[in-house]
């Protein structure tokens, strides 16, 4: 074993241990600073070097723990320790536990505001640690391909430290992008640089098939009205009107209910405005008709006039639109109807579903 002390511009002293059997231990005399303590010379002095198989281990002059080379590689970042080796086997960390203890080695990434004297809480938004991910490009280490992000969701207190992980990945450029995130609360959310959830690994495709991502759900409640001719004057809503709806996808399904207690004076054709999403432009052709679907449900007191027997509720939307046109459809002749305010009581109430498919 050689021990190499290199000076600050030429020159080397090495201290050998003889290649024989038994204890071949080099112990430094107490007087250099402390018992058993080898000093460099100096803030800026030559470097200290472990000359072995593989590069050995270099201290150099910049304060660098240098593991299988002697000359940092200083992209992205010329970090205080740099382990080198040609396969995977030599440019691993090893940590072990061997006991009966149950719990497993662990990799420790810390954050605190104020300083090592003195630390203090984390505030939302900060990191807590990352793990970045490099490729060398071709000119340099500098550009990620991929992190892992570990964050404050919330201002850190005593014994209470709210944290979430992100994940991103580099889709083709100098930077990487966000695109999942596991919340404090443990919901899997799916960030803005996120197009959805990919299905193509698992499924056979059909003849005829355009998308394999689910790229939406949400869910939530509307309060609907009822125009005649576009408007409403003086028209008055029981406090039961109310919608929901749900969307999975590209599909909306929609639960209405509207109840009147004066229809006003407004007239002209029936129509629902405002639904929570357009309509997309998938089948309507020159139609321009994208939904028209028998609206199921309750009708109480719901229309003076029915268009005959044989009738039922329904809607229409056209593409691009969120104006949900309310018909009469007569199985009898195959006819349809549009309603208006003629159509409707002062105390008129009605609830139905329906479903369509919006553009993205």
């Amino acid at each position: 074993m050689t021990l190499r002390l290199n000076g600050d511009s030429s020159g080397f002293t090495e201290i050998k241990a003889p290649n024989a059997a038994g204890d071949n231990s080099i112990t430094l005399p107490t007087s250099n600073g402390g018992a058993n303590q080898l000093l460099q010379n100096g803030g800026t002095a030559g470097e200290l070097q472990y000359t072995s198989a593989g590069g050995g281990l270099h201290y150099d002059s910049s304060g660098r723990l240098l593991l299988g080379h002697s000359t940092s590689i200083n992209s992205p970042i010329d970090a205080p320790f740099a382990l080198l080796g040609a396969d995977f086997d030599d440019s691993s960390l090893k940590q072990y536990r061997i006991g009966s203890s149950s719990f497993g080695p662990s990799l420790l990434l810390m954050a605190a505001n104020g300083t090592a004297a003195a630390p203090t809480a984390g505030t939302a938004g900060q990191e807590i640690g990352k793990i970045r991910f490099y490729g060398h490009d071709g000119t340099d280490f500098n550009i990620p391909g991929a992190a892992i992000r570990a964050n404050f969701a919330a201002d850190a207190v005593s014994d209470n430290l709210p944290g979430s992980l992100t994940f991103s990945t580099n889709g083709g450029g100098s930077s990487t992008t966000d695109r999942v995130r596991i919340a404090s609360t443990g919901e899997l959310q799916l960030l803005a640089g996120c197009p959805g959830i990919d299905f193509s690994e698992t499924q056979n495709n059909v003849a005829g098939m355009t998308g394999e991502t689910l790229g939406s759900y949400e869910e939530g409640q509307f309060t609907p009205t009822l125009t005649f001719g576009g408007n409403n004057t003086g028209m008055v809503f029981h406090n039961n009107t109310g919608g929901s709806y749900t969307r999975i996808g590209r599909w909306v399904y929609v639960h209405i209910r509207i109840e009147l207690t004066n229809k006003g004076t407004s007239t002209g054709n029936a129509v629902i405005p405002n639904l929570p999403f357009n309509a997309g432009d998938i089948q309507s052709g020159s139609s321009a008709v994208e939904a028209s679907q028998a609206l199921g449900g309750y009708q109480l007191n719901a229309f003076i006039t029915t268009n005959g027997n044989h009738t039922s509720l329904s809607g229409r939307l056209h593409a691009d639109t969120n104006d949900l046109i309310l018909e009469f459809n007569n199985y009898a002749t195959g006819t349809t109807s549009q309603l208006g305010n003629g159509s409707f009581a002062n105390n008129s109430s009605f609830s139905f579903d329906f479903m369509y498919q919006t553009n993205d």
